[in-house]
C-alpha cells in the first residue's frame, strides 16, 4: 500500500491511469471504513465464568443394556447453565444464515485452549437459541487472553451477506 501511495502522490492529472486507480483505492477505503462502523454497531454480549472445554469433560456411564455411553459431567452442563442464564441480548435470536463469530475468550490462566472453548460456546449460543445451527458459523474470529480475577467471554455476531455469484 505505501508503494502505491508514494506513487499516486506523484502524479495528478485526471486523465491519468494512476489518477483512476487512486479513485479505487478511495472508494475501497470508503468501503473498509463502512465496515468497520458497522462492526461497531454490532450487538456485543458478556458471558462470565470460566469457559469449560468440553473435550475434557465427558465420562462414560453404563447404558441399559450394559454398553457405554459418553456423556457431559456436572462442571460442562453447570457451565451451560450459567451461560443461558446470562445469554440476554442473543436469545432466541434463531439466526439461520451464515455469519462470523466474533469472541474474546478471558482465561484464569493461558492453560486453556482457545479451540475447544470456541466448540463449548457455539453449542451453548445453540442451546439458547441465538443461532438454529452452528454449522451457519463460517467464519470464526477470536482471540485469548488471561484475566485471573474475572473469567469470562465477550462476543458477537454478524451475520454476512451471501454471495449472489457463489
Amino acid at each position: 500500500m505505501i508503494f502505491w501511495k508514494s506513487m499516486l502522490d506523484a502524479t495528478g492529472k485526471e486523465d491519468d491511469p494512476i489518477c483512476n486507480f487512486k479513485a479505487q483505492i478511495r472508494h475501497f477505503q470508503a468501503k473498509e471504513v463502512q465496515t468497520n462502523i458497522e462492526r461497531q454497531e454490532m450487538t456485543t454480549e458478556t458471558i462470565f465464568g470460566q469457559v469449560i472445554a468440553k473435550a475434557n469433560h465427558y465420562q462414560a456411564v453404563p447404558s441399559k443394556n450394559g454398553d457405554k455411553r459418553i456423556i457431559k459431567d456436572d462442571v460442562i452442563r453447570e457451565y451451560e447453565q450459567s451461560f443461558i442464564k446470562q445469554c440476554t441480548k442473543y436469545k432466541n435470536m434463531q439466526i439461520n444464515e451464515p455469519c462470523r463469530f466474533i469472541c474474546t475468550v478471558y482465561n484464569v490462566s493461558d492453560r486453556y485452549d482457545l479451540d475447544n472453548s470456541i466448540k463449548t460456546i457455539l453449542d451453548c449460543l445453540q442451546y439458547v437459541g441465538a443461532i438454529t445451527n452452528d454449522k451457519l458459523v463460517v467464519e470464526i474470529q477470536a482471540q485469548k487472553r488471561v484475566c485471573k480475577n474475572l473469567p469470562r467471554i465477550e462476543f458477537g455476531i454478524e451475520r454476512l451477506q451471501q454471495n449472489l455469484f457463489d
